[in-house]
């Protein structure tokens, strides 16, 4: 499936989560590219109400946070790989 011309970002993600998802057989990048398409079409939805917006921001925000805990107790994606 064609979508268009393509953006190459970095993400780190956590190793138990990509493990998941290969032991599953399928690739984390289209997984992770596919569930961000899905935030994008439910923000560009016209059809979304304020309290629509809203969860979808409880959403992204509660992940945000779960990140920051992650951090906050192992310290940043990578780091024991920047310390070898």
């Amino acid at each position: 499936m064609d979508y268009g011309d393509r953006a190459t970002i970095q993400v780190s993600l956590d190793r138990r989560i990509v493990d998941d998802i290969e032991a599953a057989g399928l690739d984390a990048a289209r997984v992770a590219e596919e569930l961000l398409r899905r935030y994008a079409r439910d923000l560009r939805s016209a059809a979304m109400t304020d309290a629509d917006r809203q969860t979808l921001q409880d959403r992204i925000n509660a992940d945000v946070a779960w990140y920051n805990r992650f951090v906050d107790e192992h310290g940043p994606f990578g780091q024991s790989l920047r310390n070898l």
